[in-house]
């Protein structure tokens, strides 16, 4: 049985193969794309704000561990560590996220796409492996740097 080209029910000009969607249907899926792109909108902004927050909660708290030295126990020096690995997995549950809303909107896109049109902004040819890499990157560096630092003054320091 062959196939008859349907309209398109976002224009209802060009021919396409799929079923046409019903007018609530594409009314809620334009919607809900509408929403999880400003999800994905704030949830880079979680991203970055992740980042600073670590990075200001190690800096602050080696400015203070440094004040404090011989007060408190040497193993003191291992919370900023603690902030970075909690900084780590929030940034890995963000990327998780960011995996299947990019996934389930692409497959939004595709809906509405004809074989010629650019198919949207999760279609579009972008290398997403420096994002990546950048901050693999710097979460390593600052694991790193707040070990070496707590192992370096749990060496030094005299225990209280």
């Amino acid at each position: 049985m062959e196939e008859k080209p349907l309209k398109d029910p976002t224009d209802g000009n060009e021919p396409h193969t799929k079923d046409p969607l019903s007018a609530h249907a594409l009314e809620f899926y334009l919607k809900e794309y509408e929403f999880l792109r400003r999800e994905v909108e704030l949830a880079i902004n979680d991203y970055r704000s992740t980042e600073r927050n670590v990075v200001i909660a190690v800096g602050v708290s080696w400015a203070w561990l440094y004040q404090v030295h011989k007060e408190v126990p040497s193993l003191a020096w291992l919370a900023p560590c603690l902030f970075v690995v909690l900084g780590i997995l929030r940034t890995y549950s963000d990327e998780t996220f960011f995996r299947s809303a990019h996934q389930y909107l692409s497959r939004v896109e595709e809906s509405f796409s004809q074989v010629e049109h650019p198919g949207g902004w999760e279609h579009a040819p972008v290398s997403r492996n420096w994002t990546r890499f950048s901050a693999v990157l710097f979460w390593t560096v600052l694991l790193v740097a707040t070990i070496v630092v707590a192992i370096f003054e749990i060496c030094r320091v005299p225990h209280p």
